[in-house]
């Protein structure tokens, strides 16, 4: 490595670990939110828990069987996980396709039991090229974008047959069908916990909000620290569910809930030596939910050879539309 590469890279990371060594920093946050200062007495110890009552995990995948500027087919799949003998799985097809004015969606069920699922889940079957919530997450918006959407309705929409729902991701809203779901949830005062493996929140000086209360967080025992950024309907924790492990995750808790019970229930599930620290329920549905390349090639195989001869004519027209670096990447030099 560049002398000069290795010099800048070990300034940058003194800095980092010099700033924000102590108490009383707050991190920064939207509109939506207020941030408090981090005090004394935001940390909290997980008790162990004996309690038994059940909680299901939800998490969802997709891929991308193929895809232009203006047409797409996807795979999604999503999972309830709540143990080897009470776990759900859904899969579908998402058709989107780019008109003069707007997007066309179709889902598609892939089998029975995901067609009867659908048939209580609400989504919409247009979304204007203008489309306001979606142009202000991007000036563009993406095929892909749309995707991920779909995705996110359908494992929130799952969550409404269980009263205890541990979510992948944020309790956070970008759109207004996703946030009128959760608002009824909270209206019902539901058991919804969303936990994020990864977060890009940062203190109002710019350092990790999870390597900021790693520093200062107890040794030796699991923890969670509280009353740093609230909202209207949720809160936003941070967790480290073992002591031993590396981790430590964002966990969004309705303000009606009890978080010293939900954090013991949950850790009392996050041994599992695969992800130390990690809920095993959401490790299990991630690997149910997950589109693996191996699958995703299967499908299209078989999709293809489904096809009439002008058909996949059409389709391979369609998609050479989209980018040739893809024949660049595949090229060995």
């Amino acid at each position: 490595m560049h002398p000069a590469v290795l010099r800048e890279i070990k300034t940058r990371l003194n800095l980092l670990f010099e700033t924000d060594t102590d108490f009383f920093v707050k991190l920064r946050v939207g509109t939506d939110f207020t941030a408090f200062a981090l005090g004394e007495n935001a940390y909290t110890r997980i008790a162990d828990s004996d309690c038994t009552h059940q909680f299901f995990c939800i998490d969802g995948g997709n891929n991308t069987l193929f895809a232009s500027t203006v047409f797409s087919l996807s795979t999604i799949r999503i999972c309830a996980y709540g143990d080897a003998q009470n776990t759900v799985v859904h899969t579908f097809f998402l058709i989107v396709q780019q008109t003069e004015k707007q997007f066309e969606l179709s889902l598609i069920p892939a089998d029975v039991t995901s067609e009867t699922f659908l048939e209580t889940v609400s989504y919409p079957k247009t979304i204007s090229l203008s489309d306001a919530e979606f142009r202000a997450q991007s000036q563009k918006i993406e095929l892909q974008t749309l995707v991920s959407f779909i995705r996110r309705l359908l494992e929130l929409q799952l969550a409404k047959g269980y009263e205890f729902v541990l979510l992948d991701g944020s309790l956070e809203s970008k759109y207004s069908l996703e946030q009128q779901i959760l608002v009824d949830y909270y209206a019902s005062q539901k058991r919804i916990i969303g936990v994020s493996k990864t977060s890009s929140m940062v203190t109002e000086h710019g350092i990790p909000a999870t390597l900021y209360f790693s520093r200062l967080a107890p040794k030796k025992q699991p923890w969670f620290v509280s009353g740093i950024v609230t909202s209207l309907n949720f809160e936003i924790c941070f967790a480290k569910f073992v002591s031993a492990a590396k981790y430590i995750f964002r966990v969004d808790v309705p303000n009606y809930v009890d978080k010293n019970t939900v954090f013991s229930q949950i850790a009392s599930h996050s041994s599992d030596v695969s992800f130390l620290g990690y809920p095993y329920g959401l490790i299990r549905a991630d690997e149910l939910a997950r589109v693996s390349e191996d699958e995703l090639q299967f499908m299209r195989n078989r999709f293809l050879g489904s096809l009439d001869t002008l058909t996949r004519q059409q389709l391979e027209q369609i998609r050479t539309t989209n980018s040739a670096h893809s024949v660049l990447d595949s090229m060995k030099f």
